[in-house]
């Protein structure tokens, strides 16, 4: 799971239009770094959740770090009468599902948002894996 981060600054110092291409800037990297196994969805909001099956918890911290890695190196370039640029981060969360805890769905989306939660609280731009 992953949030856009001070998304609710970036709509109050530029406008909801330059939100929302920082949104969709977010879901075409999401798409070019997943495979045809993976499912990428935005949550709500600035979330996105991504499920990536028969993975192990490693190859996906390095996919978060990856996915990480390039919005931060990505620019937002707005062009209304003159031309701003800003840079933007992310926060992610990771949790494995667990076959003996898991029940159902929610049980690893509430574990993966505990992460996520845990990553924005260490002062965004941050990955944090749910132990």
């Amino acid at each position: 799971m992953l949030d856009i981060d001070e998304f609710k600054k970036i709509n109050d110092v530029y406008g909801h239009q330059a939100g929302d291409q920082v949104i969709a800037r977010c879901a075409r990297l999401l798409t070019e770094f997943s495979r045809k196994s993976d499912t990428v969805a935005h949550y709500g909001g600035e979330e996105f959740i991504t499920l990536v099956p028969r993975t192990s918890l490693s190859e996906v911290q390095s996919l978060a770090q990856r996915i990480k890695q390039e919005v931060s190196n990505t620019s937002i370039v707005l062009k209304d009468d003159s031309v701003v640029t800003f840079s933007i981060s992310i926060g992610i969360g990771i949790a494995q599902i667990e076959k003996t805890q898991d029940h159902n769905i929610q049980d690893i989306i509430q574990r993966t948002d505990q992460a996520l939660y845990k990553a924005k609280q260490q002062g965004r731009d941050q990955i944090i894996t749910h132990a």
